[in-house]
């Protein structure tokens, strides 16, 4: 409140208020006009806002009801939309593993065969070569 002020008002909307020791058997209409400001001042806030159930119109508060309820369903799906994302994440995380294990096993064997294959050829060589000399 600005008590400095002659007559005081409050702060936000300048509703004058009775001064003490002052405005002696004016108090009752000085506060009648403050309850009235104030309540003229609700209504107005009232009547900006209008009904909830409003949607013809609609209203401010049917619309931010309706942005309240948006920001939810926005958020839920947002939530659904990460765990989704972290199961396919999972799931071609798992694929790949199984994938690389796969070609590490397959290269595992063709080093075995490749070695089997060249342990072979080296014995069959070493025939040939018995074979040639002995021919000669």
């Amino acid at each position: 409140m600005a008590l400095s002020d002659s007559p005081p008002t409050t702060t936000q909307y300048s509703i004058t208020l009775p001064e003490v020791g002052k405005n002696k058997n004016n108090w009752g209409v000085i506060l009648n006009a403050a309850i009235e400001s104030a309540a003229s001042n609700l209504k107005n806030v009232d009547d900006t806002l209008g009904d909830a159930a409003d949607s013809a119109t609609p209203s401010l508060a049917y619309q931010l009801t309706q942005a309240v309820t948006n920001a939810s369903t926005a958020a839920s799906n947002s939530a659904t939309a990460i765990t989704v994302s972290s199961k396919l994440t999972n799931n071609a995380l798992v694929a790949l593993t199984n994938d690389v294990n796969t070609a590490v096993t397959n290269a595992a064997t063709a080093s075995s065969n490749a070695s089997a294959a060249k342990t072979a050829a080296d014995a069959a060589l070493v025939l040939a070569n018995d074979g040639y000399y002995s021919a000669n």
